[in-house]
C-alpha cells in the first residue's frame, strides 16, 4: 500500500469514528469516498423544486458541479448582481426560510461537536434555526480531537487562509495565526459550537475522503 492509500485508509477510519458520534448527537452523518458520490447523493436528496440557499464555503467551491447543483433549485442568492444593500439582506433573511441550506464546518470534533466562527453571522444562524435540513460538506482535514483544537485550527490556520483568500486587511493575515485583532475586516465575531440536536437529523454532515478540500 503506497502513502496516499495508506493516508486514505486512516482518514476513513477518523471520518467513520466521528460519524459515529454525530449520530449519538442526532445529525445525519454520512461517508462518500469521492466527489462524485457525494454529488450524486446531494442529486438523490433534494427534490425538484426546493428552496436552497449555501453559506460562504471553499470546501463546497471545490467540489465540481455542487455549487451549480444547489443553484439549479430555486435559489437564494444573497451576492445577486445589481441588488442593493436592502435586497441583499432581504434575500440573506430568506436563507433561514430554505428546504436546504449547504455549508461546512472550520471544525468537527471526534465527539460529534461542529464548531464554526463567522464574520457576519449568516451562516451559523442557520445552521443553528431555520432551514428544514442543514447540509454540511466536510473533509477529513476538519476533524480533530476536542474543541480546544477546534479554537486553535480556526485561529492558527483557517482564519489567516480565509482572510488571505478574501483579500483582508487583517493581523492574522500578516502574522499567520489570530492576534485576537479589532479590525473591521475581522472575519472571527460569532463563535458557535453545535451538540446533541432535538430536531433528529434535520443536520446532515457529508463526508468525502478527500484531503485536499477545504482551509
Amino acid at each position: 500500500m503506497d502513502y496516499n492509500e495508506s493516508i486514505k485508509k486512516i482518514n476513513k477510519q477518523k471520518i467513520l469514528t466521528t460519524i459515529d458520534a454525530l449520530k449519538r448527537n442526532n445529525m445525519n452523518a454520512r461517508y462518500f469516498e469521492s466527489k462524485e458520490e457525494l454529488l450524486n447523493a446531494v442529486k438523490e436528496m433534494v427534490p425538484e423544486g426546493s428552496t436552497t440557499a449555501l453559506g460562504g464555503s471553499y470546501t463546497i467551491k471545490q467540489i465540481d458541479g455542487l455549487t451549480e447543483l444547489i443553484k439549479s433549485y430555486d435559489f437564494k442568492d444573497r451576492k445577486k448582481e445589481g441588488s442593493t444593500k436592502e435586497e441583499k439582506r432581504q434575500i440573506a433573511m430568506e436563507a433561514n426560510f430554505v428546504d436546504y441550506y449547504f455549508m461546512s464546518s472550520n471544525a468537527i470534533t471526534v465527539k460529534g461537536e461542529l464548531y464554526n466562527v463567522d464574520g457576519t453571522g449568516n451562516r451559523v444562524s442557520a445552521l443553528i434555526y431555520g432551514p428544514d435540513n442543514v447540509v454540511v460538506i466536510a473533509s477529513p482535514n476538519k476533524i480533530v480531537s476536542d474543541v480546544d483544537a477546534a479554537i486553535d485550527r480556526v485561529k492558527e490556520q483557517t482564519a489567516p487562509m480565509n482572510c488571505e483568500r478574501l483579500n483582508m486587511d487583517t493581523p492574522c493575515r500578516k502574522l499567520g495565526r489570530c492576534a485576537n485583532c479589532r479590525s473591521m475586516d475581522k472575519i472571527c465575531i460569532f463563535y458557535t459550537l453545535t451538540g446533541f440536536q432535538r430536531n433528529k437529523d434535520r443536520i446532515k454532515v457529508f463526508f468525502v475522503n478527500d484531503d485536499s478540500l477545504g482551509l
